[in-house]
This record gives structure tokens, sequence and C-alpha cells, in this order.
């Protein structure tokens, strides 16, 4: 279908040089060809740059440029000012587009002219001897409200608080940057920050999986030495506490964010990692957010929380 609507997708490079190429012919490869796709090389140490290179080379489509900053933020920081489409999205080097999903993200738009962005739901991906085997993860919705965006943001793993599977008007994302200071969490920061500065609007909901979220085991989120700052501090915990300062949430809002760093204590101390201060920290934040877990139990999976306070009961004197 023919449109005017031109669509950025920014994707940031560091030693990808196992997964670039899957990813870039997922977008390149795409029905609806008026996009662009910015690869920001971020500091890789194997041949990312090179193969990037030679698809700016093939595709007049295709725009690369090196952060000169390391970080995913630098990079899809850089990547917002190089875009010049009317609708911005992201795709990390690992993973990859869904075929035709421009075009239902297009119709998305194109269907409800008030909205701001789009959600979508995606698939978790794992690959084995037979192939990639996919987990889908989606909701029943057509629209969302900024205030159930940001709730489903902060707590729902049907949603997640990635940028990967969303997109926004450029107006809207150009005036957000990811923060540098952040480690883990940066992309739900930004989602957060950009949903609460805006009022009376609405996201899209797209129910066909558009993107494919690749497991990796060897990724920094599965690296546990990395997962606390030097003082103890869970750093998806930190995030969220810069969250709850910085962005304009209101009381219900709150009250999941608190409920979000009870389940990432709980999720820790379940897998045993940490040493004692480690420990003490996160036993500390489920003692000050514990109440408002239990107020919002049934959110997000009931089963699954109830079986979290099993677990708490019972690493709590370990």
């Amino acid at each position: 279908m023919p449109c005017s609507l031109k669509i950025s997708v920014i994707v940031p490079v560091h030693n990808s040089a196992t997964t670039i190429d899957r990813c870039i012919k997922s977008i390149v490869d795409q029905p609806y060809k008026n996009f662009e796709c910015i690869l920001i090389e971020n500091g890789s140490s194997d041949d990312s740059k090179e193969i990037c290179q030679k698809y700016v080379e093939a595709y007049e489509c295709v725009k690369f440029a090196v952060s000169p900053k390391i970080g995913v933020s630098a990079a899809r920081n850089l990547g917002l000012l190089m875009a010049t489409g009317d609708i911005i999205g992201f795709c990390d080097a690992d993973d990859f587009l869904e075929p035709n999903s421009m075009q239902k993200v297009l119709s998305a738009f194109l269907d409800n002219p008030d909205i701001i962005g789009v959600l979508s739901a995606f698939y978790v991906g794992r690959e084995n001897q037979s192939g990639i085997q996919k987990e889908y993860k989606g909701l029943k919705k057509e629209r969302l409200t900024i205030e159930d965006a940001i709730m489903r943001t902060l707590g729902d793993n049907s949603t997640m608080g990635s940028v990967w599977n969303r997109y926004y008007r450029a107006d809207v994302a150009q005036k957000i940057s990811f923060d540098t200071m952040l480690s883990y969490c940066e992309d739900t920061h930004y989602n957060i920050k950009l949903l609460s500065n805006i009022q009376d609007a609405e996201l899209a909901y797209v129910q066909e999986p558009l993107y494919c979220y690749m497991l990796n085991d060897r990724s920094v989120t599965h690296q546990l030495d990395k997962l606390y700052d030097e003082n103890g501090e869970l750093k998806y915990i930190t995030a969220l506490k810069k969250i709850m300062q910085e962005c304009n949430l209101n009381k219900k809002c709150l009250r999941i964010a608190k409920m979000k760093i009870v389940i990432l204590a709980i999720d820790s101390l379940w897998c045993g990692g940490g040493n004692n201060q480690q420990k003490n920290n996160l036993k500390n934040e489920i003692r000050q957010n514990l109440k408002h877990f239990l107020y919002n139990i049934y959110r997000f999976g009931f089963v699954r929380n109830m079986k979290r306070l099993i677990k708490l009961l019972l690493v709590w004197t370990k």
C-alpha cells in the first residue's frame, strides 16, 4: 500500500557479527519500502563494522554511523538524531523483525490517526538444532491508555519494558533521550519517561507478533556478577527508583513500580546469586515495598506471584 509515511528503524550494533546479517535482512526485505535502517556501531571488536558497511553499499535505505560514546543508550541517541522518518522503531542486532511487520505498523497508524505509538505482540525465540523455536507473548487489546501502557511496561512480561516491540511518532520519540548513566533498564526508563510526559493519548496494539526477541544466555543480563553496583544494589532496582524519581507517575503506576521492585528482589534471592550485602539489600527492598506487591498480586500473573510468595518464605531465612 503506497503511503508517504516513512519509518526509521534504529539498530545499535556491538560485537554482533554472528547475528547482524539476519537482523538487517529482516529489515531490508520488508515489502513496505518507505523506510530507513540506521545502524549505529558501538565499540565492536569483531567484524560488525565491516558487515554494516557492506549493507550500506548495497542498499540506499541503510545508514551507518559509529557512536563516539560506548553504550547502547549512546548508540540509540545518535540514531534518534539521525532519524528522518515520521515513525521511529528499534531493533536489537541479536533479534529480527517478523515478515511484513512494517506494513502492519503503518496500517495501525493509518487506522488510528490520533495515537502516539504502536505496541505489539512478539515472539521469544530460542535457537536449537531444529531451528528457532518461538513462544508468543501478547495481549488481547486493541488500544492502550497511557496509564495502562505505563503499568504494563513496568510490570507485564507480555509487554516488557523494551523499545523493540513499539513504534512512536517521531515528534514524540525525538523529544526524549536514553539515559547513558543506566546500564540496565535504560529502555524501560526511556519508555516511561516518554509516556509519562503525555496526557490524553493512546497507543494502538497489534496482536500479531511483529518482532522476535532471541534469548541469549551469554548476554549481559545473564552475567550475574554485573547485575549489582559497587554498593551492592541490584541495577534493575536502581533503574526503577530513577524512573519513580524522574517520571511523572500517578499513584497507581508508582505502586506497580514498587511491586516490580519486590518481584525483582524475590526472583534474585531465589536464584541464589549475590553476597551477603547484596542479599540484605534485596531483603530491605522487600520490607519497604511488600505491601504494594500484595496489593497488586492479582496483576500480571496471579499464580506466578503466589509462587513468588512461597519462594520468599523459603529463601528469607537463608
